[in-house]
């Protein structure tokens, strides 16, 4: 049964109707998380923390400081950022190399803060990995079965964290070697 020229020009009107309305809520969605994005990124400096230095690179000084600790390592300062786009937490570490303070320049450390990168030994699988990671607060997110090679993530991110996510991780059985995921010359 054919359709009437007017029921084809309904039928029309309604469909050019309900894709514009589909791409305007895309577009408005797209525009919501830009303005997070630019909210975030111009987020004061919690009162309870240090801001960044001015040496730690442009790129990652716009994030929003989720943690801080002064003193920690020793004589240093850390931050836990979060950000919009690819290492969603980072870790920023100012390392004293001089206590005297005399002039050395202040190197930092930049690291992925909620994951590890974990060595098997051969022959071992990653349910088996899985079911010793569970207890622990850990979780498996990647694996690379070729290098033997797993990203164990964090479900609690926070200062000292990770050094103790890597430390309970190193005494288990089927692991060869736990290292954390930098984050080469301080890019995302």
């Amino acid at each position: 049964m054919p359709l009437s020229e007017q029921e084809r020009l309904t039928t029309f009107g309604l469909g050019a109707l309900i894709g514009c309305l589909v791409v305007a809520g895309l577009i408005g969605r797209r525009n919501s998380v830009q303005s997070e994005t630019e909210i975030m990124s111009e987020a004061p400096i919690p009162q309870w923390a240090q801001p960044l230095p001015v040496s730690v690179p442009e790129l990652l000084r716009n994030g929003k400081i989720l943690h801080f600790k002064n003193g920690v390592p020793v004589g240093g300062r850390t931050w836990i950022l979060k950000y919009d786009k690819n290492y969603p937490l980072v870790e920023i570490t100012e390392l004293q190399t001089d206590p005297d303070n005399s002039g050395s320049p202040v190197l930092f450390e930049f690291l992925a803060a909620d994951r590890l990168v974990v060595k098997l030994n051969s022959g071992i699988r990653i349910k088996d990995l899985q079911s010793e990671l569970i207890p622990l607060g850990l979780h498996t997110r990647e694996h690379f079965k070729k290098k033997g090679l797993v990203i164990v993530g964090l479900i609690d991110v926070g200062i000292g964290k990770l050094s103790e996510a890597k430390e309970k991780v190193s005494f288990l059985e089927q692991v060869a070697s736990v290292d954390f995921d930098p984050i080469e010359s301080g890019r995302r």
